[in-house]
């Protein structure tokens, strides 16, 4: 070859590698967009996981959070909703399922197109192999069973159970598991049920209603933040507090103050921007990475009136992407 021809390929060479580098950087530092899917948007719970995400999103470069969802609580809806974010290509979806059957085909047409999909506080079913961030419900349900036996004592006593949202596996684990423990005290007994849709104003006249038709309620169930505002608010209308005892659940401003009235013996208190954030990492690390992310408990915490000023409680209630340590 000659000397002529070794320094024209030199160049070739050169530009090809400057080329390869360019191609090469450009892939490590694309930027990936990841739609957030509350099952709704706008309720304190929501904004949680929304900011967990949010924070999330901001300590990893390159990471677009797009948080999207219907704004009331409507499977057809997010159905929907998530239908345009498959169209859109988005590199991930980080979603709580409304209903567990109902979205689980849209979240396989997702990863069929090569979208990653993670859940997070409401799985689907079958749950596959798609990661889930959430409480352990049955569990935390369970201990509701557990402590309502102890605070009625040998006398036992007649409850009202409250759905929030049924067909979601949330509100299945929930329900599910406190009925499930319920078996091991024969002398309380579920007497009312009834469904408040995520709303206060519907939890208020359906236990207004249980209250009514069932005096001897001695205690409520009501495993959802709004239930358990709108079950406080029926007892207190109907001169009880203190006759019937109410468990609830999450800790959002409304249930806190409740709470602090009196008005609730308990609430199960999840960590909803915990979820947020670490869903968010675990879809990004699948899309960067393509390793599967694993299923997390990302725990819960039983805060009454005595604890709830504790600074380990109120790092759950009020967290701050400043302080908060993953």
């Amino acid at each position: 070859m000659s000397v002529r021809h070794r320094a024209v390929l030199a160049v070739v060479l050169a530009v090809a590698g400057v080329a390869a580098c360019v191609a090469t950087a450009g892939t490590a530092a694309k930027t990936i967009t990841v739609a957030v899917m509350p099952k709704f948007v706008g309720v304190s719970y929501y904004t949680q996981t929304d900011n967990g995400a949010k924070c999330a999103g901001s300590k990893m470069q390159g990471v677009t959070v797009d948080v999207t969802g219907p704004s009331t609580l409507s499977i057809p809806q997010q159905i929907s909703d998530f239908k345009d974010l498959i169209t859109k290509q988005v590199d991930g979806i980080d979603f709580a399922a409304s209903d567990a059957k109902s979205l689980e085909p849209e979240a396989a047409q997702a990863e069929a197109k090569g979208i990653k999909v993670v859940t997070f506080d409401s799985g689907i079913t079958p749950q596959g192999k798609i990661p889930l961030y959430a409480t352990n419900n049955t569990t935390w349900a369970k201990n509701v069973a557990d402590r309502m036996s102890k605070y009625l004592a040998a006398a036992g006593g007649h409850i009202g159970l409250l759905h929030f949202s049924p067909g979601s596996e949330t509100d299945n684990e929930r329900t599910g598991g406190f009925i499930s423990e319920l078996k091991k005290y024969p002398k309380l007994k579920i007497v009312a049920t009834g469904v408040d849709n995520v709303s206060a104003v519907t939890a208020l006249t359906v236990v207004t209603n249980m209250l009514t038709a069932h005096p001897d309620i001695t205690a409520v169930f009501a495993p959802d933040e709004e239930g358990t505002v709108g079950a406080a608010q029926a007892i207190q209308r109907a001169h009880k507090v203190g006759k019937v005892v109410l468990f609830g659940w999450d800790a959002g401003p409304d249930t806190i103050q409740v709470l602090k009235q009196g008005l609730v013996n308990s609430l199960v208190v999840q960590n909803p921007f915990k979820m947020g954030y670490d869903s968010l990492v675990g879809t990004v690390n699948e899309i960067r990475t393509g390793k599967q992310s694993a299923n997390e408990d990302t725990g819960a915490t039983i805060v009454t009136k005595a604890n709830v000023n504790s600074p380990s409680v109120q790092a759950v209630i009020n967290p701050s992407c400043k302080t908060y340590k993953p």
